[in-house]
């Protein structure tokens, strides 16, 4: 191996330590659990809602998208996760959690605005992503909904943490 690649590797190496150890363990547990329930066929909505209360955010926007007018058609208020779990079904509490720790993560350092604006465009593809699976007959667009706001999530990691990086 040359020595720029060495130096590279471990560059990337110590990068990666940083993220998953240091900046980002909410990422590394949370969202992991997030999956896995989610895509358990044993795990109880209770299993699920377990995990969203774990984190406060998490619990608000979920029970804010459940109240909503697109999936709240009844009017009667939703005020548990279990609940909103139930109505709205495990893919789509897995892509509303899996957002709200993006936006929670990455909106705290001094590139915000330019952190916004990927955040802003990870999403509109989703959106249009899962909405062009369903218009295709797609048997998974929940998870071509999660492939794509996760796409950027590298270059939304740099963002936010490449302006305090150790030279």
């Amino acid at each position: 191996m040359l020595p720029a690649e060495q130096s590279t590797d471990t560059s990337l190496a110590r990068w990666m330590h940083r993220l998953n150890e240091r900046d980002m363990p909410v990422l590394n547990n949370t969202v992991q659990q997030l999956c896995n329930i989610s895509t358990d066929t044993g795990a109880s909505a209770n299993d699920l809602a377990a995990v969203v209360l774990r984190d406060a955010s998490m619990t608000s926007g979920v029970l804010r998208i459940a109240n909503s007018a697109h999936y709240n058609r009844s009017g009667r208020e939703i005020n548990t996760i279990s609940r909103a779990v139930v109505m709205l079904g495990f893919d789509t509490v897995r892509g509303i959690g899996l957002s709200q720790i993006l936006i929670d993560t990455f909106l705290n350092g001094e590139a915000r605005s330019h952190l916004v604006g990927l955040m802003r465009q990870s999403v509109y593809a989703a959106v249009q992503a899962k909405l062009i699976a369903q218009q295709a007959g797609d048997e998974a667009p929940e998870e071509i909904f999660i492939a794509a706001l996760l796409y950027r999530l590298g270059e939304i990691a740099f963002w936010a943490y490449a302006g305090d990086q150790e030279a």
